[in-house]
């Protein structure tokens, strides 16, 4: 399984494969697949890892998302209070920047249809990109340091799975 999942960076940090993740053939945006985080599978990148401590600088984390039901999904968190992207039900989008939360103020994300997310900080200011258009700003002039383990498609601890 670990040949699926590879960070192709200059940083190659390892990611930590939980559960049983599979490659689903029915749904792909691109190539042969899509990897599927059920719930009970999910992706976590350890807290050593330099290349997610983004501190005061500019960065960018971006993907595709396919959500398949209108329930509230953490899709990134890093636990405590830190840094979490979550789907509110009616499919709004909540970035939460140590314990501050921002929602975006209409739907954005939709059942059944593939979306490109983009969270980026330039200059201190966070912006939240959903398919190409800019639906968040927000400035914050607190840095941000990884206290925790970041999950990608679960929060373990909360137990709350991101379907």
């Amino acid at each position: 399984m670990d040949e699926i999942v590879q960070d192709e960076s200059a940083s190659e940090t390892d990611i930590i494969l939980n559960g049983d993740p599979k490659i689903n053939a029915l749904q792909s945006k691109f190539g042969q697949g899509s990897l599927r985080l059920d719930g009970a599978s999910y992706l976590s990148v350890p807290s050593d890892s330099h290349s997610l401590d983004f501190g005061n600088g500019d960065f960018t984390l971006e993907f595709w998302m396919y959500s398949e039901r209108n329930y509230q999904e953490r899709i990134i968190t890093s636990g405590g209070n830190g840094f979490f992207l979550q789907k509110k039900y009616g499919n709004q989008l909540v970035l939460t920047i140590n314990s501050k939360k921002y929602t975006t103020e209409t739907p954005v994300v939709e059942q059944n249809v593939w979306k490109h997310i983009a969270i980026s900080r330039k200059d201190g200011i966070f912006r939240l990109f959903v398919s190409g258009e800019l639906v968040m700003t927000v400035g914050s002039e607190i840095g941000y340091t990884m206290p925790n383990i970041l999950n990608i498609g679960s929060d373990s601890t909360y137990l709350y799975r991101y379907p």
